[in-house]
């Protein structure tokens, strides 16, 4: 009986999976990653807890929008 070993590296950031060490490092180094140097707008509904939507300009120009599409409050312990 033979043991094949495979080894696989993956992006610590989305979780992606490959043997070809050269793809996940490209992966991984084309992740825009949400720091300080960002700009970030939030927009809130009236009379809501939590935003409706979140606006992300990165350094580089880049946009990205994300929108609300579930909630739940937390219990206060």
């Amino acid at each position: 009986m033979k043991t094949i070993e495979k080894r696989y590296f993956v992006c610590e950031i989305c979780g992606k999976a490959s043997q070809n060490e050269d793809k996940i490092r490209e992966c991984q180094e084309s992740h825009l990653i949400i720091s300080d140097d960002c700009e970030i707008e939030t927009i809130y509904p009236k009379g809501k807890v939590f935003p409706e939507e979140i606006k992300v300009k990165f350094p580089d120009g880049a946009l990205a929008g994300y929108v609300l599409n579930y909630s739940q409050k937390g219990n206060k312990g």
